[in-house]
């Protein structure tokens, strides 16, 4: 990933004093593919994803974990599953229970007395 700088020094080069993009290449020690980047876009392009990260282990069990957490509404306290009780990667645990946060509804934030 190239600097601000130097996409913004490549893109004066070209786009204000004229060069070409092949004497850019030349001159900037890049590939043209890159230089032809770099005119295209103002800022560098950050990663970006083309799907979202398989998690293999954990699917198969989504709908297991889901299952239990919504069994353990019923419960008090004391007696629920804590994301340390399954057996899975720290990760894996605190994606499935982030994902099961997301998919309710927030009741906490109104309420009326």
């Amino acid at each position: 990933m190239y600097s601000v700088d130097i996409y913004s020094r490549v893109r004066r080069a070209c786009l204000k004093d004229g060069m070409s993009a092949r004497e850019a290449a030349r001159y900037f020690n890049k590939d043209r593919k890159t230089i032809a980047k770099m005119l295209r876009h103002e800022l560098p392009p950050g990663y970006r994803r083309s799907e979202p990260p398989h998690r293999p282990t954990l699917d198969a069990y989504v709908g297991v974990i889901d299952e239990i957490l919504r069994s353990d509404k019923a419960l008090i306290k004391k007696q629920r599953h804590c994301p340390s009780s399954y057996v899975m990667a720290w990760t894996n645990r605190q994606y499935a229970l982030r994902t099961d946060r997301s998919r309710q509804p927030n009741t906490t934030s109104l309420r009326v007395f």
